[in-house]
């Protein structure tokens, strides 16, 4: 007895063909994740430096916290 009982027998090999290219056509878990990381582009020291030089310019950050976020992406290099 197949575990196909809500539908006639004559429908059991077209549903198991249907699960099998659905479950073909996704990928795990573990493939969608590093997937994901692949496509974030790692940001360049220069990149984050324009960024805040940015922030400071349109006043979204104050001189001071623009100077220690200088400094920590500075040590990071």
């Amino acid at each position: 007895m197949s575990g196909f009982k809500l539908f006639p027998l004559a429908n059991e090999a077209s549903c198991k063909t249907a699960m099998e290219t659905c479950a073909q056509a996704c990928p795990s878990k573990m493939e969608a994740a590093n997937s994901a990381k692949a496509k974030l582009a790692p940001v360049s020291t220069a990149d984050k430096l324009k960024e805040i030089d940015a922030l400071l310019k349109d006043g979204l950050i104050s001189k001071t916290e623009y100077e220690a976020k200088r400094q920590e992406i500075l040590k990071a290099m």
